[in-house]
């Protein structure tokens, strides 16, 4: 897809000796019968089950927030939920926009609302690392932990603030990064960086505390009390490693296929290959907006039955396992 002098955009077919300097493939609507397919019947319909999804969850927990917002975790799940929400609801908008409108191109606000989703994704869920290391050192109330809160807030604002001023100087055709080669640039290398070092963090730090959360178990001795207190923290640990991890592997193939399309440029020529590569990424980095609701449910047993009240499956009983 390339940009003409009026600012549409094209879709060319590449002669298999021509050279060419085509944007990264990725998000482009691709107008073949199988990109289309891929769009409506897995894209599509997985980012409207994400919203509807995780709108009953953050519904569920704004309804008993007495109950499902008592502690500083239950309000970073929150924070993920809702980003989730903005995200599937965009995508969803774009997708179904790109169906019903293929010449389109894509606006500078869709964009950059996927930025700044990547952004507070990745930042929200290193919150969660930090948040349970301080836990389980018991250090959590101290001013340490809250200047260790404040630099991972104020790096998501700073990288939200450089996101706007990429997407307001530039356009951007393809819905991912700007066209422009300087803001390209500067896009590419700040969410490199953002994802290696929020990942090399959540994953030091989640170590750290596994490693503390066992010799606490090892040095409970006979305290059954304390140890069934150890066990359910350990089981809220094991639920916050399962979705930083699940949210790294539904990335990576995003992340292998824009390295494959700029160290491997001759394979854009092959539009078939690319259109399969393509869609099958994003369906897969789609699923992280399923993924993130079913583990909230599946840990937070309170917020299950709060839910199974409301649809009046189930009385209102059951144990918050994130209270403890």
């Amino acid at each position: 897809m390339l940009l003409n002098n009026n600012g549409t955009t094209n879709t060319t077919s590449l002669s298999p000796g021509a050279t060419t300097n085509a944007t990264i493939p990725h998000d482009n609507p691709y107008e073949t019968p199988l990109g289309n397919a891929f769009t409506m019947y897995l894209i599509l319909p997985t980012f409207l089950s994400g919203f509807i999804v995780n709108a009953v969850l953050v519904s569920t927990f704004i309804y008993a927030r007495r109950k499902l917002l008592t502690t500083r975790l239950d309000r970073i799940v929150l924070a993920l939920l809702v980003v989730c929400i903005i995200w599937s609801g965009s995508n969803s908008r774009k997708y179904l926009r790109r169906i019903l409108w293929p010449d389109l191109p894509a606006t500078r606000l869709s964009s950059f609302v996927n930025s700044v989703n990547l952004i507070l994704v990745f930042g929200i869920n290193l919150l969660l690392a930090v948040e349970r290391f301080f836990v389980f050192r018991n250090t959590d109330h101290r001013p340490s932990s809250r200047l260790y809160f404040g630099i991972v807030i104020g790096t998501m604002v700073v990288q939200t603030g450089i996101s706007g001023w990429l997407f307001l100087t530039s356009p951007s055709s393809n819905g991912v990064f700007p066209d422009e080669p300087l803001q390209r640039s500067i896009w590419i290398l700040t969410m490199t960086i953002s994802f290696i070092s929020q990942n090399l963090a959540i994953a030091i730090l989640y170590r750290k505390t596994y490693i503390c959360a066992t010799q606490d178990l090892l040095n409970s001795g006979n305290d059954e009390m304390n140890k069934a207190r150890l066990l359910v923290r350990h089981k809220v640990l094991v639920y916050c490693i399962l979705m930083a991890s699940t949210l790294v592997i539904l990335y990576l193939p995003t992340v292998f296929s824009y390295l494959l399309w700029v160290t491997v440029p001759a394979l854009l020529k092959n539009k078939a290959a690319v259109v399969v590569v393509d869609r099958v990424a994003i369906e897969i980095l789609a699923l992280d907006v399923l993924a993130t609701p079913v583990l909230v449910i599946y840990f937070n047993a309170e917020a299950r039955m709060e839910i199974m009240c409301i649809l009046r499956l189930r009385r209102r009983d059951g144990h918050k396992i994130s209270d403890v």
